[in-house]
């Protein structure tokens, strides 16, 4: 489970997919040490036995992942949205991983996705990070 930061895109788009993969070279260009996650359509259809299609259809997103030095963080661009997923239960803290992808955040609004509700963010972060730890806790593992 993550931390997920809901992202909206400022206009629509008549091609929101390839709207997405030209966001996703862009940050690739610009954010060191991001990767792209390669989707296999074909071995995801195969172990859902569907076809191709309703794969492209259901998961037509560009996922990238961030190095550490960015709080790990894993970025999903979808046609009418987009998420930013960091750790529950981050090393230094919530406000040291809001820190920590800041740039990513702004390269993110730079290209016309922008976080839902930036206000509240660090409040939300710290309060699903506390019942994280209360459930690990309840449980007696780690968080």
């Amino acid at each position: 489970m993550g931390f997920d930061i809901d992202l909206e895109w400022d206009a629509p788009d008549p091609d929101p997919v390839g709207r997405s993969r030209r966001v996703a070279d862009a940050l690739l260009r610009c954010v060191p040490g991001l990767t792209e996650f390669p989707l296999d359509p074909e071995q995801i259809a195969e172990v859902l036995k569907v076809p191709v299609a309703e794969i492209w259809d259901r998961w037509s997103h560009v996922e990238l992942h961030a190095p550490e030095a960015i709080s790990g963080a894993r970025v999903e661009l979808w046609g009418m949205s987009g998420t930013v997923v960091l750790a529950s239960n981050p090393v230094g803290g919530c406000e040291a991983a809001l820190a920590a992808v800041g740039p990513l955040l702004a390269v993110l609004a730079s290209n016309g996705l922008n976080v839902v509700n930036p206000d509240g963010l660090l409040a939300e972060y710290e309060a699903q990070r506390s019942r994280v730890l209360r459930a690990a806790e309840m449980i007696g593992g780690q968080a």
